[in-house]
């Protein structure tokens, strides 16, 4: 567990050095299972954009490796 925790570290890292503003907000958003759309008006984005900066810029790859990380320790 300790060597899948460190992975993750080192790439969060890598991900988040990479992250602007507007992804950050995206990756939060993401974590608190916010919509969307409610984050694109939030950030004056439409929601195509949303969904392409989660998917292109890494938002959605934390938020995936975090949940398999929690996956591992059930």
């Amino acid at each position: 567990m300790d060597a899948a925790v460190n992975a993750l570290t080192i790439c969060q890292d890598h991900v988040l050095s990479k992250m602007d503003w507007k992804d950050s907000q995206l990756a939060i958003g993401l974590f608190e299972g916010e919509r969307q759309g409610d984050l694109a008006k939030r950030l004056g984005i439409s929601q195509s954009e949303v969904s392409r900066r989660q998917l292109e810029n890494g938002p959605a790859t934390l938020y995936r490796a975090f949940q398999a990380l929690e996956d591992l320790d059930r």
